[in-house]
């Protein structure tokens, strides 16, 4: 029934949600030995924090448009947002340089914007209550 894919749709995107929530702030944890490990210097870890908020300022009215223009196409965004969110994940586990981790986390930080895309519309309230309650665990 169609209550019953929402509702599995619902789960699947919050479960996703939690592991997206809980990578943001990865970079932090292990802010100390990531940068021993390149050989960072202070500047340069705390640019990866500056990065991952500018990136989400700048695309954030972006993605707020294109959740209100393609609705249609919405569920090809969420999972293009998600494909790259996993990619570039992956990525930065195995970067060696300053440059490349810069990038991988900034495109991370892009692809949290498909929350915007999420639900959108007349349903979206209730739903969206549901997922971002994982950003206040």
């Amino acid at each position: 029934s169609s209550s019953l894919r929402q509702a599995r749709m619902l789960f699947l995107l919050t479960a996703i949600n939690l592991v997206n929530f809980m990578d943001r702030y990865i970079t932090a944890a292990i802010q100390e030995p990531l940068g021993k490990e390149l050989s960072l210097t202070d500047g340069e870890l705390g640019s990866l924090a500056f990065a991952f908020v500018v990136v989400y300022m700048v695309a954030s009215p972006i993605f707020g448009v294109l959740a209100d223009r393609l609705t249609g196409r919405r569920p090809l965004l969420i999972a293009v947002g998600i494909l790259l969110w996993s990619i570039a994940t992956s990525a930065a586990a195995f970067v060696d340089t300053y440059s490349l981790l810069l990038l991988c986390r900034s495109l991370v930080r892009f692809s949290f914007l498909r929350k915007k895309l999420i639900f959108a519309g007349r349903s979206r309230r209730g739903c969206l209550r549901i997922i971002g309650s994982c950003d206040t665990i």
